[in-house]
C-alpha cells in the first residue's frame, strides 16, 4: 500500500497530510514504503494528543511512561484487524500501547525507549489480542514528527510471527528431545561421512559400550574399532546396501548387523549394529545408526545352542548333535569311521542302591575317562541314559582297538566312594563308502552286549567287595560283628532243622543284613547323642537299600527279602511294612533275635545271662517267642560264648 492510499483511509485527513510532510522530511522514504507496501502485513498508527520534543523532555522515564500509557491508536489496516482478533475498528481505535502490549515492563519500556532514541525499530512483540489471547508479531515501528520535529506519533507494520515461533518452539524442543535422546541413551548413536572417512558424532554411551571418551572416539577410524577378519565382510554389506540406496534412495527398512567392535582395553564387544545411508544438507554421503551392547544376549543364546548339542551332566555331546555331526562325517573322505558304543554296568542298581547323585558321578567320571583317552577331533556323545558312543573318522580297526584299550585301563585305574565303576564296549568300523552305518551301529552294539553278559557277574562281585570295603573303612569293627551275626543265624537254623539251603542264606543274611547302611550318611551312623526322628526315618532307609544291593548282585538275591524284613516285629510296630507273626519270614526272626543279642553284648555290655533275660521280655511283642526259645537251647548247648 502506498502512502497515497494508506493516507486517503486515515480517519483524520489533516492528520494524514502531516503523517506525509513528517515521512518526508524527517524519515528516509524507503522505510515508509516498505512498511506500508505489505499486502500481509498489519499496519497501524498511534497518534499523541499533543506533540513531545522527545529529545529536550527534562524526564524522559515519565514522559515514556505517560506516551505508552495514553498515546491512542488512531488507524488500523483490515490485516491488523485480523491479527488483534477485531470484528470493526471501532474496538481497537482509541487503544493505548499498554491496552494492547499489556504492562510497560522492563524489556516494553527498553524497547520502546529505543524506538523514540533511534526513530525506528524492530522487535518482536507479545500483543493482546481483543479475545484476550495474545500471539507474537514482528513489528517494524517508526516515529513521526511534525516540522519543528517533535515526535507526533508512531506509524507501524507487524507481520504475525506465531507459527514461526511455534515452529522453532517446535525445533527447539526436537532438538532438545533428540539430544536428550541420544545423550541419555543406553545404545550409542553414531553419524560417519563416508567421504571424509571420518566420525562426525558419536554420543556418551559410547564410553559405556568402548570404554573410549567421545573426543577419543571421534578420532577413531573403523580400522580400529572393527575386527580385521570381519572387515571383507562388512564392507560387502555395505556395499549391497549402498547400491540400494543409490538406486531407490532411502529404504524403509534398516539393515542390521551383529559384530565385535574393539574394545578401547582391546577386549571383543559382541554388538548390534542398526545403520542407514543418507545425504546430509550438503550433499555428503553419511551413515547414521546406532551401536547396542549385546554381550549378554550373545552368551544367552550361546547358553541355549550349547544345551542344544550338549548333555548337561555330562557336559557331552547329546544325540541331537551325534545325528547331525553322523550326517556330516558320512562321507568317503573321513573312511575309514570307526565308532565305540558302550553302556554303564549295572547305572540302574546304583541308582536303585545309593541314589541318583551317585549314578551321576559314575556318568560324569566315565564322560571325563573318555574325554581323557580320545583326541580332540573325535565326536564323543551321551545318546542314552547309560549309553555313550565316541564318532572317530579316518580311524582304523588296529587304532580303534587301541583307544578301546586306553578307555578300558583308564576305567580299572577309576576308584570311587561308593559305587564301582564298569562299563561295556562295542567296536565297528566302516570301510567302504557303500556300506551302511547303521548296519554297522548294530554291530558295534551286539558286541557291547555280548561283553556286558560276559562281565556281569565280575561286576556283581567288584560291586559286593567293595560295599563290604566301605563298611569295614567306616567302621573297622562291622567286619567282625557281621561274621559274629552271620554264625548265630547258622547255628540257629541247624538247631531248627532247616535244609543245607536254608542254613546258607541264614549265615549269609546274617553277614549282610546290614549291607544297606552303606548309603546312611556316616554322621549318623557314629552319633553319640540321642537320634532324632529324621534320624531314625534315615537310618531305617537301610533295610530298604539293602534289598535293593541283594537283588541287584545274583549271588545274594536270595536273601534281598530277609535283609528288608529282619526289623520288623511279630506286634506290628517293626519296619519297613509293619508285618506281624508269620508275615515274617523265619530267617528274618532269627536274625533279629541275633542282631539285638550282638548289640547287647557288645554295646551295652551285658553278660550272656542278662542278654537272654532281655530277649525273652521281648517274646511275642519284638521277638518271635518261638526263636527266642531256639536262642536258649542254642545258649544252654555251646560252649561260652566269645561273641
Amino acid at each position: 500500500m502506498k502512502i497515497q492510499e494508506m493516507r486517503d483511509n486515515l480517519i483524520n485527513a489533516e492528520f494524514a497530510a502531516m503523517i506525509q510532510e513528517s515521512c518526508t522530511n524527517h524519515v528516509q522514504p524507503g522505510v515508509i514504503d516498505a512498511l506500508v507496501s505489505q499486502p500481509m502485513a498489519g499496519i497501524y498508527l498511534f497518534q499523541l494528543r499533543e506533540p513531545v520534543d522527545w529529545q529536550h523532555a527534562a524526564d524522559r522515564e515519565t514522559t515514556l511512561k505517560t506516551m505508552y500509557l495514553t498515546m491512542p491508536l488512531t488507524w488500523v489496516n483490515a490485516t491488523a484487524l485480523h491479527q488483534f482478533r477485531a470484528i470493526e475498528r471501532i474496538g481497537l481505535i482509541g487503544r493505548s500501547p499498554a491496552d494492547l502490549y499489556g504492562d510497560l515492563l522492563d524489556e516494553s519500556s527498553q524497547s520502546w525507549f529505543q524506538l523514540f532514541e533511534l526513530g525506528e525499530l524492530r522487535q518482536e512483540v507479545k500483543i493482546i489480542r481483543h479475545d484476550q489471547t495474545s500471539a507474537w508479531m514482528m513489528i517494524d515501528s517508526v516515529c513521526l514528527y511534525n516540522e519543528h520535529g517533535q515526535l507526533i506519533g508512531v506509524l507501524a507494520i507487524q507481520i504475525d510471527i506465531s507459527r514461526q515461533r511455534q515452529s522453532e518452539s517446535e525445533l527447539r524442543d526436537s532438538r532438545d528431545l533428540y539430544r536428550l535422546l541420544t545423550e541419555f541413551s543406553l545404545d550409542t548413536v553414531w553419524r560417519y561421512n563416508v567421504q571424509r572417512n571420518a566420525l562426525t558424532y558419536v554420543s556418551p554411551a559410547v564410553t559405556q559400550l568402548l570404554g573410549y571418551p567421545v573426543a577419543d572416539a571421534l578420532r577413531l577410524s573403523h580400522r580400529e574399532l572393527t575386527d580385521p577378519y570381519q572387515r571383507p565382510h562388512l564392507l560387502d554389506l555395505f556395499g549391497q546396501y549402498l547400491e540400494r540406496f543409490l538406486r531407490y534412495g532411502e529404504q524403509p527398512l534398516h539393515p542390521y548387523l551383529e559384530l565385535q567392535l574393539q574394545h578401547r582395553d582391546g577386549h571383543p564387544v559382541w554388538s548390534e549394529i542398526a545403520y542407514r545411508f543418507r545425504l546430509n544438507e550438503q550433499k555428503e554421503l553419511e551413515l547414521i545408526g546406532s551401536a547396542r551392547n549385546i554381550e549378554d544376549r550373545k552368551k544367552h543364546e550361546s547358553r541355549i545352542l550349547y544345551l542344544s548339542y550338549h548333555d548337561q551332566m555330562t557336559h557331552l555331546y547329546n544325540r541331537h548333535f551325534y545325528s547331525a555331526e553322523l550326517q556330516r562325517l558320512d562321507v568317503p573322505r573321513n573312511l575309514p569311521i570307526a565308532m565305540i558304543l558302550s553302556d554303564i554296568n549295572g547305572l540302574k542298581a546304583t541308582n536303585d542302591i545309593f541314589g541318583h547323585t551317585t549314578g551321576d558321578t559314575l556318568l560324569i567320571a566315565y564322560a571325563d575317562i573318555l574325554r581323557q583317552a580320545c583326541r580332540a577331533d573325535d565326536i564323543i556323545a551321551r545318546i542314552g541314559g547309560d549309553e555313550f558312543i565316541v564318532l572317530l573318522p579316518n580311524t582304523g580297526q588296529e587304532q580303534v582297538m587301541m583307544i578301546r584299550d586306553r578307555i578300558m585301563q583308564l576305567i580299572d585305574q577309576k576308584k570311587l566312594a561308593q559305587s564301582v565303576l564298569s562299563v561295556s564296549c562295542g567296536i565297528a568300523v566302516k570301510t567302504l563308502p557303500d556300506q551302511i552305518f547303521a548296519e554297522q551301529f548294530i554291530k558295534a552294539e551286539e558286541e557291547m552286549y555280548h561283553q556286558k553278559m560276559r562281565d556281569r557277574r565280575g561286576f556283581e562281585r567288584r560291586l559286593a567287595t567293595h560295599i563290604r570295603q566301605q563298611l569295614a573303612i567306616r567302621d573297622p569293627r562291622e567286619k567282625e560283628r557281621s561274621e559274629r551275626i552271620g554264625q548265630i543265624c547258622q547255628q540257629l537254623a541247624v538247631q531248627s532243622g532247616l535244609t543245607r539251603e536254608e542254613i546258607r542264606l541264614a549265615g549269609l543274611a546274617g553277614r549282610l543284613h546290614d549291607i544297606g547302611k552303606i548309603a546312611i550318611d556316616q554322621r549318623i551312623l557314629m552319633k553319640k547323642e540321642p537320634l532324632n526322628d529324621d534320624d531314625w526315618r534315615e537310618i531305617q532307609r537301610h533295610v530298604e537299600i539293602g534289598y535293593q544291593i541283594a537283588k541287584n548282585i545274583h549271588h545274594y538275591a536270595d536273601v534281598a527279602e530277609i535283609i528288608l524284613t529282619h526289623h520288623e516285629r511279630p506286634d506290628g510296630l517293626g519296619y519297613p511294612r509293619g508285618l506281624r507273626q508269620h508275615e515274617i519270614p523265619l530267617i528274618s526272626r532269627m536274625v533279629s533275635v541275633a542282631v539285638a543279642f550282638d548289640a547287647m553284648l557288645h554295646k551295652k555290655n551285658m553278660s550272656s545271662f542278662q542278654a537272654m533275660n532281655e530277649l525273652e521280655k521281648g517274646a511275642g511283642s519284638q521277638f518271635d517267642p518261638a526263636v527266642v526259645a531256639l536262642f536258649r537251647r542254642f545258649l544252654a548247648q555251646s560252649k561260652p560264648l566269645k561273641i
